[in-house]
């Protein structure tokens, strides 16, 4: 329904970036099941020796899409990148007091304080490494599911699948690409001429003539 500000995961705090870049491109250190429980994204697990500190074990053989393997260093970088954008994003790092690099795969973060929604505030928090950060406004390389292919701005944004990507039977599909269009009743139009096989938002007033369609 518009199209995004910006592609770097740290500055766009929309909801719509969420759906086209963020879920696609990158991926956080944990996610939710879809039973809503936490469960490992990059992260393949976590413990707490304390209920101030989390020690994150991060999957073996993660690589980015320009091939740079995913490191636990990479962890603390974007954290700290997004701390200092000062978006709502950072207000879930806040009480982070220390980090610590184990080895290549393993985090240690300790908190100043006990928190209980900590988990829950990294599901949106997506990682990058420091190579690419200076271009990520533009080019967006993440660990997704879904390489960055190009933004038209106003008219589209393409992507196409990682066939490195972890996880089995992930992506189902070869190509991704987000159409740009504003006005709800030309989408609509668009879907049922088979222009674009889906629309997000449908509004009221049109949901009862689709209904049988």
């Amino acid at each position: 329904s518009a199209d995004v500000d910006t592609l770097d995961p740290h500055v766009s705090q929309s909801l719509l970036f969420n759906n086209v870049i963020r879920l696609t491109t990158f991926n956080s250190l944990v996610r939710y099941s879809p039973t809503l429980d936490y469960v490992g994204d990059l992260a393949e697990s976590w413990e707490n020796p304390d209920e101030k500190t989390y020690v994150f074990k991060l999957r073996d053989g993660v690589t980015y899409h320009d091939g740079t393997a995913l490191e636990a260093s990479h962890v603390e970088f974007s954290y700290k990148r997004l701390s200092e954008k000062a978006t709502v994003l950072a207000s879930r790092l806040a009480n982070i007091d220390t980090y610590e690099v184990v080895d290549p795969l393993t985090i240690k973060i300790t908190l100043k304080e006990v928190q209980a929604d900590f988990i829950d505030g990294l599901i949106l928090l997506s990682i990058i490494s420091p190579a690419i950060a200076e271009t990520v406004e533009q080019t967006p390389v993440g660990t997704g599911p879904f390489k960055f292919v190009e933004w038209s701005p106003n008219d589209h944004i393409a992507l196409e699948k990682n066939a490195a990507y972890f996880e089995d039977g992930i992506p189902a599909v070869d190509a991704l690409t987000f159409q740009i269009i504003p006005d709800p009743q030309t989408a609509i139009t668009n879907l049922e001429a088979g222009g674009v096989q889906a629309v997000l938002d449908v509004p009221v007033s049109q949901a009862a003539p689709l209904k049988d369609s």
